[in-house]
């Protein structure tokens, strides 16, 4: 998977629209990070030929605490 790294919210804008222009046969999905924030969005392609967004799932809780003996 091909993982762009972007600045700020205007350059995933501009890589979103860059990839639209991608044929569907050389289309690889795209994982969009923010700088600062990290991954804002896997980009895909849907059967019908549209773009569409998968929103990371939440990450999995963690915890601080030692397991009780």
């Amino acid at each position: 998977m091909i993982r762009i790294h972007c600045s700020n919210h205007e350059d995933a804008d501009t890589a979103w629209r860059m990839l639209c222009s991608v044929d569907d046969d050389r289309f690889t999905p795209v994982e969009l990070h923010l700088d600062g924030f990290g991954l804002l969005y896997q980009i895909v392609r849907l059967d019908d030929g549209s773009q569409s967004a998968v929103r990371p799932a939440a990450p999995e809780a963690h915890t601080t605490q030692a397991p009780a003996a």
